[in-house]
């Protein structure tokens, strides 16, 4: 067993019981104003977005040197990614369900990350825990996706829905979108040379990441490691439905997992001797802790093409 941390408090509550909240997110807040400081790339946070880094070292637990800025995003422990739309729905979220973040931090250690199924009062009046449906995550591949990280993104969800009694299916959908949508994940190239990051993931705001971005440095496009790419991307998809790193000791512990999993796939490191593996056994006994298996019909998370 391991010990695995959370991305969201409203990771399980985003694909399950508490999703009759998705509506919301069609529309952008009116209420955000951007000031013209976001469009720095220095990754510096605007003086305008100081309350949101607040709320990201205090409330959710990241630590202020792991947390940049660019193009409109949160860069968190480098390759999470969370836009400021999606930050504010989750600061609405936890308020809008009365989620007592001190409370929950003093009586059992987590930060504002408490997803499982363990804790249903995480999502008060609202069945999180006990759940019985299948989700299918729709995925878009850009077509300028290279063929070595086109298959190797196949690879990952085949090995995503492989995992027996598994609460999601990655579902292929190629619909050639330009623009982006909260709907599904988009999986697309972005430009990013001064980093040694392969790829980054958006983390849940009350639906899945809504995107994995392949760098397209001289490391991504320097062999075609296919068994590589595959678990750079297999862990990434684990950001997009909740996972935080492994070997971090931020974020909501999973109750009834172990301290360390040399192992895991959501280590925030690379080990060359674990390319080519899947899931540690740790990994698969905490998914089940979080996600317990469901029998019921699935439903789709469409993407959808927005205009």
């Amino acid at each position: 067993m391991k010990k695995l941390f959370l991305l969201s408090s409203i990771a399980i509550c985003v694909l399950t019981s508490c999703s009759e909240d998705h509506q919301n997110l069609e529309q952008t807040p009116s209420s955000i104003n951007y000031p013209e400081e976001l469009s720095n790339s220095n990754k510096k946070v605007p003086d305008s977005l100081q309350h949101l880094k607040e709320y990201l070292i205090n409330d959710l637990k990241f630590k202020e040197d792991d947390i940049a800025f660019k193009n409109n995003e949160f860069i968190l422990e480098d390759d999470m990614t969370i836009s400021i739309e999606g930050l504010l729905y989750t600061i609405d979220f936890i308020k809008q369900q009365g989620i007592d973040l001190t409370a929950h931090y003093a009586s059992n250690g987590c930060g504002a990350f408490s997803p499982s199924p363990v804790h249903a009062e995480f999502c008060p009046g609202k069945n999180c825990s006990h759940d019985d449906e299948i989700y299918e995550i729709a995925v878009d591949i850009s077509g300028s996706v290279p063929f070595a990280w086109r298959q190797a993104t196949i690879n990952a969800m085949n090995n995503w829905n492989n995992l027996q009694n598994n609460r999601f299916t990655f579902i292929l959908e190629d619909r050639n979108c330009d623009i982006r949508a909260w709907d599904g994940i988009e999986v697309y190239l972005y430009s990013s040379n001064n980093s040694a990051t392969l790829a980054s993931a958006s983390l849940p705001a009350q639906v899945p990441g809504y995107a994995i971005k392949i760098n397209t440095n001289s490391l991504s496009y320097a062999s075609n490691n296919i068994p590589l790419f595959t678990r750079v991307m297999m862990h990434e998809f684990g950001h997009t439905i909740g996972y935080r790193h492994t070997d971090k000791t931020d974020g909501c512990f999973i109750p009834g997992s172990a301290n360390s999993d040399g192992a895991s796939l959501m280590n925030s490191l690379l080990i060359p001797n674990y390319i080519g593996q899947g899931f540690s056994n740790a990994d698969i006994n905490a998914h089940n802790l979080l996600y317990p298996s469901a029998n019921n019909s699935a439903r789709f998370v469409e993407f959808k093409c927005r205009i």
